[in-house]
């Protein structure tokens, strides 16, 4: 690979990863408040289900 096939890997990588992220957004903006708290204590806050 060369230096050019590099670049366009990591902005094509980018661009996935933002479109990802994006998408994991309108998801979680299209859920019931409820269950928007039980994934945000779980993934952002790091607690268990207990």
């Amino acid at each position: 690979l060369n230096r050019r096939d590099l670049s366009e890997e990591n902005i094509e990588d980018l661009l996935v990863t933002s479109q990802i992220h994006t998408d994991v957004r309108r998801i979680m903006e299209a859920l019931p408040e409820s269950q928007k708290e039980v994934i945000n204590m779980r993934f952002y806050r790091n607690m268990s289900f207990k």
